[in-house]
């Protein structure tokens, strides 16, 4: 008899069930990400990292500044694992009286120098955080989606475009590795999952990839640029 094909998993529902599987990896995510903060992951991971330095930083750049160009009202911006604050701080600078920020963080490990600069802190972790609200930008800089199980980053993504305005942009990025990995997306993997978001109406994707070598293992950055439809 022809085996019965592979439920797919409903990862929101596991996530709101106490003991879950998806639960207990995001427990263990959340673990990661304290040691990543303190430098104990295999994947490079600087808290410190500058605008300048995330790989969608152009992108980034110039989305704030058109909104800025336009005049209309606030501009809200979420940063997801935002380390102590740099990246933060310096989209506040960009227009103090019109850009409003918001920080998620697992450390809350903020300078003295960028707390002033970040409006509104939230400790913990995006997929089950309270963020309040929608964005005009988020963006998500080898933070949560960066070190989440490769099962939980779909999710993760999703619930961030969920939380953009019509028009409102989303820049991320993820790892994929040369080989199969229970944890971290193979190239297949990857792929697959951004052509599975493309194929949502109401969202365009734009990707980019950039060759990585760290530790003497080859592997790549995957950017995606997720714009919601107005």
């Amino acid at each position: 008899m022809p085996k019965n094909p592979p439920q797919k998993r409903n990862i929101p529902a596991e996530l709101r069930k106490k003991g879950s599987a998806a639960r207990q990896m995001l427990t263990r995510a959340v673990r990661y990400a304290r040691k990543a903060d303190a430098g104990k992951h295999w994947l490079p991971y600087k808290n410190d990292r500058a605008f300048s330095q995330a790989p969608f930083y152009e992108g980034l750049r110039d989305s704030i500044q058109r909104r800025i160009t336009r005049g209309k009202g606030k501009i809200r911006v979420l940063d997801k694992g935002a380390g102590i604050g740099n990246i933060a701080a310096a989209v506040k600078r960009m227009a103090p009286e019109k850009i409003v920020t918001t920080a998620i963080s697992v450390s809350n490990s903020y300078t003295a120098e960028n707390r002033p600069l970040i409006d509104k802190t939230i400790r913990g972790i995006g997929l089950t955080s309270k963020h309040g609200g929608k964005y005009h930008i988020i963006y998500d800089c080898h933070g949560e989606d960066y070190h989440l199980p490769k099962e939980l980053v779909k999710h993760s993504i999703e619930n961030s475009i969920a939380r953009l305005v019509r028009g409102g942009e989303l820049f991320t990025v993820i790892p994929y590795i040369f080989r199969r990995s229970i944890q971290v997306f193979d190239k297949a993997e990857a792929l697959a999952m951004v052509q599975e978001l493309s194929q949502r109406p109401d969202i365009t994707v734009e990707t980019k990839t950039i060759p990585k070598r760290h530790d003497k293992r080859e592997y790549a950055d995957l950017v995606i640029h997720v714009t919601r439809k107005r």
